[in-house]
């Protein structure tokens, strides 16, 4: 998920490419109409070849059979890159929405930035101003298993791994959605991504409105039923092996 403004750069950058893995259908969905639209447009006829791989990291995450942890009063906060739709970014308002949990709930905050904007002065800033109080927690840790597990919520705004933490624990994501109207258009709105939000957990545009949530004690888990649009689950990597030994082939018969 990019700016609108920055679809064109990203359709040149992919376009180099010869092959696509994506997770599931609707990700091949999305990423062919992509593609299809800016080919149109620049009159590009190569295409890189999309397939359907699944999604090995929820696959290792169910490999491990981590040991659930009975959920805390634990909020994690994870946006997505704040460079991606800067209109929909919870940084627009997240010194506010990080103030009220701290002053009108009981909640912890582990913060876990994109991993690319962790040593941002925008990131910087934040930690700065709040590592001094004990409920927020910065977690720049590679192994997001432990937080997760023993957290209440998510709370995001377009970042992916919102499916991840959803998929992992069957608890809800909270999504910060600050532009609906935006997200409504024509061109956001057919992206499985926010098809899904309310599949995934509830929709929030106010930061008041995340505190009464987290004050209002539906903390009831969900039933994920988009794990039966992973048509390669637990099997991604022999999907993958089995991917690349026929893209070898294919390549040696030319040659």
């Amino acid at each position: 998920l990019v700016d609108k403004k920055k679809e064109k750069n990203l359709f040149q950058r992919l376009v180099k490419y010869d092959f696509i893995f994506t997770p599931q259908k609707s990700s091949s969905k999305m990423f062919k109409n992509f593609m299809l639209r800016f080919s149109k447009k620049n009159f590009i006829q190569k295409l890189p070849v999309i397939f359907e791989s699944g999604y090995p990291k929820l696959d290792y995450l169910r490999k491990r059979k981590i040991k659930k942890k009975s959920s805390e009063a634990i909020i994690v906060i994870a946006p997505s890159d704040y460079r991606h739709i800067q209109k929909l970014s919870i940084y627009n308002e997240i010194e506010d929405i990080i103030d009220l949990i701290l002053k009108k709930t009981s909640y912890k905050i582990y913060f876990r930035p994109y991993p690319a904007n962790l040593k941002s002065k925008k990131i910087t800033k934040i930690i700065n101003k709040y590592n001094h109080i004990n409920r927020f927690n910065l977690d720049d840790s590679n192994d997001y298993t432990n937080v997760y597990s023993k957290s209440k919520y998510l709370l995001t705004d377009i970042s992916g791994t919102a499916v991840t933490y959803s998929f992992f624990t069957n608890k809800k994501v909270i999504f910060y959605s600050r532009n609906e109207k935006l997200v409504k258009k024509k061109y956001y709105a057919n992206n499985s991504y926010f098809k899904d939000r309310n599949k995934l957990g509830v929709i929030k545009n106010k930061p008041i409105k995340i505190v009464k949530f987290l004050n209002s004690g539906n903390s009831k888990n969900i039933r994920n039923n988009l794990r039966k649009e992973i048509t390669y689950l637990d099997n991604s990597k022999k999907r993958i092996k089995y991917l690349i030994k026929n893209i070898i082939k294919q390549y040696e018969k030319k040659v």
